[in-house]
């Protein structure tokens, strides 16, 4: 019956720790804690999420996120320092920020691109090119002969 496991040829009542309930899978443990709580041997022990974090589904990994603005450092989740001319980007790998089109990165500050005659912005907005028919030399465009 529910709530009781196969031990030999009788039944055993399955015995719940406390911020459990009986899990129906056939594999692993016949119980799962509650959300907020995560398995630690027999027990279900309190996740702690720390300020400016909240609790995620992850079945791996860790089992609360940042919020948006903050990033994880030593299990905290500390405040995003955005620079003038950049804005709050999580997919910028471990900044927080991107420098707005026209900018960029240089020593956690967003430097103006200063874009010579003959050249234009790349798409992404970070770098320029130089305009068909002329060719990049000493970060000038020339054209090509």
């Amino acid at each position: 019956m529910r709530g009781f496991r196969e031990v030999g040829a009788s039944c055993e009542e399955i015995v719940l720790p406390a911020h459990a309930y009986l899990s129906d899978t056939t594999y692993g443990s016949p119980w799962t804690c509650e959300r907020g709580f995560e398995a630690k041997g027999n027990l279900c022990v309190a996740i702690v999420v720390p300020p400016n974090a909240y609790l995620n589904t992850s079945s791996y990994g860790g089992r609360w996120t940042c919020e948006r603005g903050f990033l994880e450092q030593d299990g905290l989740c500390e405040a995003v320092a955005v620079p003038e001319n950049a804005y709050l980007d999580e997919a910028s790998r471990g900044t927080g920020w991107r420098c707005e089109r026209g900018y960029a990165s240089s020593n956690a500050r967003c430097e103006r691109i200063e874009i010579p005659q003959n050249a234009h912005l790349v798409r992404s907005g970070n770098r320029w090119v130089c305009d068909m028919n002329f060719q990049q030399s000493a970060g000038e465009c020339a054209l090509n002969d």
